[in-house]
């Protein structure tokens, strides 16, 4: 990931880049220079004069600055010896900003900044006459441009020209000036005040005299003050007999005296409020009006209240279009004064007032937009409208309930928006501190609207960083980006986050008719999609999309890291483009967090509060980390009760402000900054934070949950999460008795083994009524009757529709706005979705499985079905699940043995197959978690099932509870096809193998299918001959491959399909294991060793290791104790074999070379695995000294294959108990030697002496035992193949040409008591013909025969035999 483009030296250079490209004028610097050795004085002249020159200067902040370089800093200037030429600029500029600005406030600032400048220089020594004149040759060009401003700021004329206008060279121009401003003002107080038309629109309700009042102020009264005006001379005179613009104000404000009655004090009232003069002195009428208003209440009959009331209301609703925020006030007022005096038992008087408050309506924010001057027009009165009836709320001690009903649909349905200057937090804090405990989930459903819930007030922090960052980098070229930035700024609210996905949305498709509405005109118009600003930028977030496959809302959501990373992808990119794009993704995470519960980091955001311990803090995120959503849940619950106790405690909590105002460069928008503290807000605000959190995590853990299909162990995991959902709704506020009572019908349900399916169906349908009924109460009920008051007041305000339609309309609007409380309560959709699901599921069952079905699929557990080689899981961590084969090779990879990784299918899939792959849910559930575990296997492999350039490949083996050598299917090399071995064979060390291991993979598909070993091993031998090489491998890479393609051709003679898709491959491949459960020789094995026949097999899946890789790479077996010798501790013995894989060997398929060169078959040979591969060898002494005596394991049997002879790539592939049970007794010849007719030698592996019966095949057996009853029966066999263990349990005896003593079939002949003799390497056997040769001596099926299992002599013919005593004998 790149780093942030020059990050730290932006931060720094921000100031500096701001004014990058100003270019000053000539007489601008000089001005400047002036103040040079004056560090703060040019400081401010530098940034004054900058900013001006800016294309988006701040007047405001200009304006500001030459006040204070004029008057603040007079006493430089004024005692410089140029001083009359220093003032000509910042004079110049005042004037420009007088002539060119049209904002009201700046032109009275300017004014009062010049009156109070020529006021200093009256009286200085020195003549400054001329720069004066300059001074009022300026005022003169702005009164007849603005005479407004002017008027406004009369008073100050007044004021700062007292002195001056003694001076006789000024007096006549300040005079006339004066008389000019009065008389615009008294044009102006007349034209807008214009009384005579008020009272005549008031006839009904003023009865004073119209004279009187007229008199006092309307038109007669304005003509006597203009024509006293007119023959006014003197200054005196004027400032004494003609009221300037505030005098005539307070004139108009104390002539609410000339009213009688209140009624006619309340109109007149509100009319002072319409007029423009009187804005100044608006709170003073607001108040003198609400004075008014309690004291007629009170002075009032009792029985005229209720009257009384309506016609306040009636006014109310007639003044409500002009003064919203003046009506506003007295109902506030209203309201708070009938609640302090009813004493009614009912709170009649209380719940009417309320009643007519909630006819009166609301008022919406409406359509919200940004001006040409960039700051957002909103209904001014909506913000109030929620102060006035939240404050109503909490002044009832919430006896106003219905008003809080209809405050939030109005909130809900109207749209809502608050600003951060508005400090809305404190209005949280009231609300908690009522008294909300009987209302909490309707308080916490109103609280939840309000998008207030941060400390820092304002762009602060990172917010304001990095809009600053992104805006500064295109020295504020980019009017769009430059827009946000102060929108940003200024206009703090949760809009923004709008604003900043609709500019990324247009950077992406370049859409401006979709940004066209919440841009100003004069920024929409300066936008050019093909300037650097966009172009570059667009194509970039284009590119950004395409990788990621995302839409641009989608991206920007992504996180910080997530988002750099496709970034870093694009191909065509900028430093600059790079860091915007950066900012703004960073930009509208930060917006989220601050506005919404959607909180990037919960973990540092409970770090910031005093009342969550760090030691919880530490164990959540672990938590959270491990995905362990049960402690995750458990602990946001016991922060949420931690938080309700705070928020219900009784004390008041006081607030704590750090709040501070300021005006913004570039525009003169006010704004605030600072910060909000106080408990019981921050502990709401996190617990929405923590409920949002506890949501997503139960929607996790639901999601977890297999719905598809319901089983006890579904049932049980159902309970639990309907535990979290309960314990969470009840911290809500949220309680149900029918729940809890049914939920607990479950709970014991799950205890017995007596209840029906449709029992259970009866009980999600009880839980499902309880949340309809819980619902009802907590989310309808209260909502009804608000709803059909408030939708026609918002949707139908001229009350044209019909009945009919307003009916239509609010069933309408009331579904939606049910839906989305519901959607937003906490947990409750999930809920009742789940329950819902859960329904659907049993309901599915019922109508599309047979009951017995049912019962199988009831009791089927998923969480048994499979298991990780490298990991624990105590439900099935032993042999029952396992097999004894995949329980000991976990023990071993656990303590560090080297395990090719891999996974189990347990008993539990044999036991459940039908019901598995009869259930399609059930089927596909187990698909997905066969491939979870390949994935962990191709992670740890660093291969891809599937995959031609790196391919899987894996081995599919039988794990029985109780050990069946060689009675079960294995299938190896599994994921291969004709393109995956094609692509492999190319690869180094696989030219050869890909081939072998192919012809393999066919083969055992074959067999599964019902083939003979035989038929493959004919076209090996056919090519054999072909190719002239008398062992598979000097076969060529190309010989190999004909050879495979052979196999899979006698597959299609064969009408055996071979499956090409490698997942469909592996699942075929396990459920011929499984099968192979019920195979012959498996039942043959079961039956003789009484093993019953419910235990079944798991399959364990592992990764391929090729011992077929080459020359140094092989497969073997070893026992960890010589059973030939004894003695004591690890003494290895066994046999292997190069390029061969791990059934070579144990299958008795080829001749095996000794593993210890003190074996007797490795004496003078040397090839031994000690002399031939050392290190190898060495290293499983120390796994079997490791196993033996460290792991406490006996003996052992060990499989393993390598793929070189370098340690590193030796693996296990199996441990079984190697059977050291010893005979007491031993029967041998008595005959000598030399006197009997050796025919062969070979390994003796079990037994002593033997007399028997030549016997080739089971025929063979029937028809001798019949025959020969007496007679003990030789199986006479070319190798130990599993396929023959049927017949050795038939046998006495076995002898072979191939195979070791290792090998599967002669480990079990021996664990059976059978004499045996393996790899008689002279031996030649001709099955079909019923006939075998030995050294050039042929015996035919009958024929007498002798072996000696503890010398490996093979004779002919049969020989006395005697048993000695003393004599032992180890069998393994």
């Amino acid at each position: 990931m790149t780093e942030k483009f020059k990050s730290k030296a932006l931060e720094a250079n921000l100031a500096e880049t701001r004014y990058k490209d100003i270019i000053l004028k000539s007489d601008y610097q000089t001005f400047i220079n002036l103040s040079k050795k004056y560090f703060g004085i040019n400081k401010r002249a530098n940034d004054c004069i900058i900013e001006y020159q800016h294309p988006f200067s701040n007047k405001k902040f200009v304006s500001e600055e030459l006040r204070k370089i004029i008057l603040t800093d007079y006493w430089f200037y004024i005692g410089l010896t140029a001083s009359k030429n220093a003032f000509k600029v910042p004079v110049e500029l005042l004037t420009n900003i007088l002539l060119d600005e049209k904002t009201d406030e700046i032109h009275v600032m300017v004014i009062r900044t010049l009156l109070e400048f020529i006021e200093k220089l009256s009286n200085e020594d020195k003549d400054y006459s001329k720069l004066i004149e300059l001074c009022f040759t300026s005022i003169q060009s702005g009164l007849s441009k603005n005479p407004l401003s002017f008027i406004r700021a009369s008073k100050y004329f007044n004021k700062y020209l007292k002195d001056i206008i003694n001076v006789d060279k000024y007096n006549l121009k300040i005079l006339d000036t004066n008389k000019e401003i009065y008389r615009i003002t008294l044009e102006y107080w007349e034209e807008t005040s214009n009384i005579e038309s008020w009272l005549n629109t008031q006839d009904k309700v003023i009865t004073t005299k119209k004279k009187v009042i007229t008199k006092a102020l309307g038109k007669p009264w304005f003509s006597e003050l203009k024509t006293k005006l007119i023959n006014i001379t003197a200054w005196d005179e004027l400032i004494t007999e003609i009221p300037d613009y505030d005098n005539i104000a307070i004139k108009f404000s104390d002539s609410v005296s000339l009213f009688d009655p209140f009624i006619e004090k309340f109109y007149y009232s509100f009319y002072l409020l319409n007029i423009d003069g009187m804005v100044g002195h608006r709170e003073r009428i607001i108040w003198n009006l609400n004075t008014m208003l309690q004291d007629t209440v009170e002075e009032i009959n009792k029985n005229e209240l209720i009257s009384f009331i309506d016609n306040i209301f009636d006014f109310c609703q007639k003044l409500r279009k002009e003064h919203t925020s003046s009506v506003l006030d007295i109902i506030l007022t209203l309201g708070k004064k009938i609640i302090d005096m009813d004493e009614t038992d009912d709170y009649s008087l209380t719940h009417h007032v309320e009643e007519k408050i909630i006819e009166f309506g609301f008022e919406i924010p409406g359509i919200v937009y940004v001006n040409e001057d960039w700051q957002l027009s909103v209904n001014d009165s909506h913000i109030k409208n929620i102060s006035v009836w939240l404050e109503l709320i909490e002044y009832s001690q919430m006896e106003m309930e219905s008003l809080l009903s209809v405050l939030i649909v109005n909130l809900q349905l109207g749209g809502i928006f608050l600003s951060d200057t508005d400090l809305f937090q404190r209005e949280i804090t009231k609300i908690l501190n009522s008294n909300i405990a009987p209302f909490y989930k309707r308080v916490k459903q109103l609280t939840r609207i309000f998008p207030v819930y941060f400390n820092e007030i304002g762009a602060e922090g990172e917010i304001r960083k990095v809009t600053t960052s992104m805006d500064e980098i295109s020295h504020r070229k980019d009017k769009l980006v430059h827009f946000l930035r102060k929108q940003v700024h200024t206009e703090s609210n949760n809009t923004l986050i709008g604003l900043t996905k609709k500019i990324f949305i247009f950077w992406h498709g370049g859409n401006l008719d979709e940004i066209s509405h919440m841009l100003p005109k004069n920024v929409y118009d300066d936008i050019d999609m093909k300037s650097e600003y966009y172009a570059p930028i667009n194509k970039m977030v284009i590119e950004m999309c395409k990788l990621s496959s995302m839409k641009p809302d989608e991206l920007l959501a992504l996180g910080y890291d997530e988002f750099d990373l496709i970034l870093s992808q694009v191909s065509k990119k900028n430093d600059r483009d790079i860091e915007r794009l950066r900012d703004m993704n960073m930009l509208y995470a930060y917006l989220k967090e601050k506005y919404s519960f959607e909180t990037v980091d919960i973990i540092s955001v409970l770090s910031k509060y005093s009342y969550i311990s760090e030691t919880d803090i530490i164990k959540f995120k672990g938590a959270l980390d491990k995905d362990d959503f049960g402690t995750s849940l458990r602990l946001i619950y016991e922060f949420m009760n931690s938080l309700k106790e705070i928020i219900f405690n009784e004390e008041p909590s006081q607030g704590w402000e750090n709040i501070y105002h300021k005006r913004h460069i570039a525009i003169g928008i006010p704004s605030m900054y600072g910060t909000y503290r106080e408990q019981k807000f921050e502990a709401l605000g996190l617990t929405f934070r923590l409920e949002n959190i506890a949501t997503r995590l139960m929607e996790k853990v639901v999601e977890k949950i297999n719905l598809s299909y319901i089983s006890a162990k579904t049932l049980t995991d159902i309970y639990d999460i309907l535990e979290f959902f309960r314990e969470g709704l009840e911290l809500d506020g949220i309680t149900s008795q029918s729940f809890n009572s049914n939920l607990l019908m479950l709970k014991y349900s799950l205890r017995s083994q007596s209840l029906s399916f449709d029992q259970y169906i009866n009980i999600f349908q009880f839980l499902a009524e309880d949340v309809k009924r819980t619902i009802i109460k907590y989310f309808l009920r209260s909502y009804e009757i608000p709803l059909r008051i408030v939708i026609p007041q918002l949707f139908d305000r001229n009350d044209e529709l019909t009945n009919e339609a307003k009916v239509n309309l609010v069933n309408k609007v009331s579904e939606e706005f049910y839906r989305d409380v519901i959607a937003e309560a906490f947990l409750m959709q999930p809920l009742d979705n789940f329950i819902a699901k859960i329904l659907d599921s049993l309901r599915a069952m019922a109508d599309n499985i047979k009951p017995s079905m049912i019962k199988e699929v009831m009791s089927y557990n998923s969480d048994l079905v499979i298991a990780r080689l490298g990991g624990a899981n105590p439900q099935v961590d032993n042999q029952v699940f396992l097999g004894s084969k995949a329980y000991h090779l976990k023990v071993l990879r656990i303590a560090g043995f080297p395990i090719p990784p891999g996974f189990v299918l347990t008993t539990e899939v044999f036991r459940k197959h039908k019901a598995i792959f009869e259930h399609p849910e059930l089927r596909d559930e187990i698909y997905e978690l066969i491939r979870d575990r390949l994935h962990r296997i191709e992670v740890v492999s660093k291969k891809e099932f599937g995959n031609p350039k790196n391919p899987l490949l894996l081995s599919v083996r039988s794990g029985t509870a109780i050990s069946m050598p060689g009675a079960m299917d294995t299938i190896l090399n599994v994921g291969m096809n004709d393109k995956i071995t094609e692509t492999l064979s190319k690869k180094p060390k696989f030219a050869w193998s890909a081939w072998d291991s192919y012809r393999r993979l066919l083969q055992s598909w074959g067999m599964a299918f019902g083939m003979s070993r035989d038929d493959f091993d004919d076209i090996m031998e056919i090519h054999k001959v072909k190719f002239n090489v008398d062992h598979k491998t000097n076969f060529s890479p190309d010989n190999m491959k004909e050879i495979a393609f052979a196999y899979k051709a006698t597959l299609y003679d064969n009408n055996i399909e071979f499956e090409e898709d490698v997942f469909n491959q592996l699942i075929i491949s396990t459920n011929f294991v499984f099968e192979s459960w019920s195979s012959e020789r498996a039942k043959a094995y079961r039956e003789h060793l009484e093993i019953a026949d419910d235990w079944g097999t798991a399959v364990i899946i592992q990764e391929m290791i090729f011992g077929n890789m080459h020359d140094k790479s092989g497969t073997g077996v070893i026992f960890t104790q010589d059973p030939t010798k004894d003695i004591q501790g690890v003494s290895l013995y066994g046999d292997y074999t190069f390029r061969s894989q791990g059934e070579d060997i144990v299958a008795g398929l080829v001749k095996p070379s000794p593993v210890s060169k003190n074996q007797t078959s490795a004496i003078g040979n040397n090839d031994s695995l000690e002399e031939m591969c050392p290190a190898i060898y060495n290293r499983l002494n120390e796994m079997a000294i490791e196993m033996t005596e460290n792991l406490g394991y006996s003996p052992q049997e060990v499989e393993f294959t390598f793929e070189s002879d370098n340690p590193k790539d030796l693996y296990i592939l199996q441990i079984r108990n190697q059977d050291m049970a010893s005979r007491e007794s031993i029967n041998i010849f008595k005959s000598s030697i030399d006197t009997m007719e050796l025919v062969g030698r070979g390994i003796g592996v079990g037994g002593g002496a033997m007399n028997g019966r030549i016997a080739f095949d089971q025929e063979d057996i029937l028809y001798l035992r019949e025959k020969y009853k007496e007679d003990r029966i030789v199986l006479v066999r070319p190798d130990t193949v599993p396929d023959d263990i049927g017949m050795i349990f038939e046998t006495d005896g076995l002898l072979t040409g191939k195979g070791g003593a290792t090998s599967h079939a002669a480990v079990t002949a021996v664990r059976l008591g059978k004499t045996s003799v393996v790899n008689c390497t002279s031996l030649i056997v001709h099955e079909e013909e019923k006939r075998c040769e030995l050294n050039d001596i042929t015996l035919n099926s009958g024929d007498k025969i002798s072996i000696d299992g503890n010398l490996g002599n093979v004779y002919k013919g049969n020989y006395p035999i005697e048993t000695r005593q003393e004599y032992s004998e180890f069998k393994f």
